[in-house]
């Protein structure tokens, strides 16, 4: 592969033996700060693995990353589970080459229908890192009923999602002429009103191709969450805001009927 970058791997990091390659079309890795990246990943195995120990079971057997990306957080899960047999998805089938290309994960063709979508096996462990932060309620919900489907009886969905503190920096940016993470002002101040009012605000990317897809920004408080989990026929194993990289919130749920397992 040309062009590719290598991460600095610090003293002390917790993975040192990861892979260090980076695609040269990987958008997370941002100058040389390579540091952050490699943050990120490790903030994820933390809350990863402390899901796995409310849950009960601390080795999966089976992982999947969705969305993969370029790998950022799927080589954490490498090396943090080097036994695990690893799975990614993504509708970017670039990023998804390249994490089967260096992490000898297995690719799984991935779609934006949840209802129809299925991988036919199920995991022990998803992660799924800044997806429900882009899709509208109604998307949300019918990805958590995927996530349910694809969980073994021992299996934990951990899923990032915006929550108060992004609420909260989204009004600061708007009240000093910002912007509200790439949504239109006027579409940003009834997207934090509606999440204020009901628990969970919307808005889409003015870029967006709305006659494929909604996609843009969404806001939820825990309950909005949990109470969607539930409505699913999962049940929360831990919430955790402002969790992730001291950004987005976390939630591990199971399947209920596997809660008392």
């Amino acid at each position: 592969m040309q062009n590719v970058r290598r991460l600095e791997i610090p003293a002390g990091y917790p993975y040192p033996e990861v892979v260090d390659v980076v695609s040269p079309n990987d958008t997370m890795l941002s100058g040389n700060d390579f540091a952050h990246y490699l943050s990120v990943g490790s903030s994820a195995i933390a809350k990863v693995s402390a899901a796995l120990r409310a849950h009960g079971h601390l080795y999966p057997e089976a992982i999947l990353d969705m969305p993969c990306g370029h790998g950022r957080v799927t080589r954490a899960l490498k090396s943090a589970f080097p036994s695990s047999e690893l799975f990614v998805s993504d509708i970017d089938a670039d990023g998804v080459r390249f994490c089967v290309q260096e992490f000898a994960a297995r690719p799984l063709t991935s779609g934006p229908e949840f209802r129809m979508l299925d991988f036919g096996r199920q995991f022990d462990l998803i992660w799924v890192g800044s997806l429900i932060t882009h899709l509208p309620g109604d998307k949300i919900v019918e990805f958590f009923d995927f996530l349910l489907r694809h969980l073994t009886e021992r299996g934990v969905a951990v899923v990032s999602s915006h929550g108060a503190y992004v609420a909260g920096r989204i009004v600061a940016s708007l009240l000093q002429g910002g912007e509200a993470y790439g949504v239109e002002n006027a579409l940003g101040w009834r997207m934090v009103e509606d999440y204020f009012s009901s628990g969970f605000g919307y808005g889409d990317y003015p870029n967006a191709d709305l006659s494929v897809q909604h996609y843009g920004v969404s806001l939820a408080t825990k309950d909005w969450v949990c109470d969607a989990v539930k409505r699913c026929g999962g049940g929360v194993v831990r919430y955790q805001e402002h969790a992730w990289d001291r950004h987005h919130d976390v939630v591990a749920f199971a399947r209920a009927d596997a809660m008392n397992g």
